[in-house]
């Protein structure tokens, strides 16, 4: 009479299988980690562009709009390289804009006057136009493309902005002809 043993699984085939699914476990893991921070680095990039385009275009959209009813009044009040004030026209009104960058909290500004009057803290505070601004200034360029300080000189406008949030910085550079100055 033969006793039939069943074969069994060994203590070391076991061990070996169970590194083995660790091992494999790990290796998804890590694939599932790399792919979730991928789409947070894609997200975030996305985000601040975004975030450049809207504020980019919505200034250039205001400065292609500078004039003013009088063709005797100049329609631009005030140019700084972190503060640009001028005249807006709109079929209904004029609207005096101001776009102000502060530095020390990385914030620009959009202040509207419907009143015209020069006086922003009468219609209503600031408006927060982009965060996490990292640098941002404008350039005045004459007719031949040279920077100029002088405001009746003034025949484009050069933006420069670069949006910094959690170590991923975008900049972009934008020119605005302001279609409707007297030349």
């Amino acid at each position: 009479m033969r006793i039939d043993r069943k074969k069994g699984v060994t203590l070391i085939e076991l061990i070996i299988t169970i590194v083995m699914v660790s091992f494999l476990f790990l290796g998804i893991s890590w694939y599932f980690q790399r792919t979730i921070e991928i789409w947070n680095f894609l997200s975030l990039r996305n985000d601040i562009g975004n975030q450049l385009r809207l504020g980019i275009m919505r200034m250039g959209r205001d400065i292609r709009q500078i004039r003013t009813r009088d063709v005797e009044e100049e329609p631009i009040e005030v140019a700084t390289s972190v503060l640009f004030q001028f005249i807006k026209f709109t079929p209904d009104d004029e609207i005096r804009v101001a776009y102000l960058y502060d530095s020390s909290r990385g914030i620009i500004f959009y202040e509207e006057d419907t009143n015209s009057d020069g006086d922003f803290d009468d219609y209503r505070e600031k408006q927060i136009l982009l965060r996490d601004v990292d640098d941002f200034h404008f350039t005045y360029l004459d007719r031949k493309g040279n920077p100029t300080e002088e405001i009746l000189d003034i025949y484009m406008v050069r933006i420069y902005l670069k949006v910094k949030k959690q170590e991923e910085e975008l900049s972009i550079s934008y020119e605005v002809f302001p279609r409707n100055l007297k030349y």
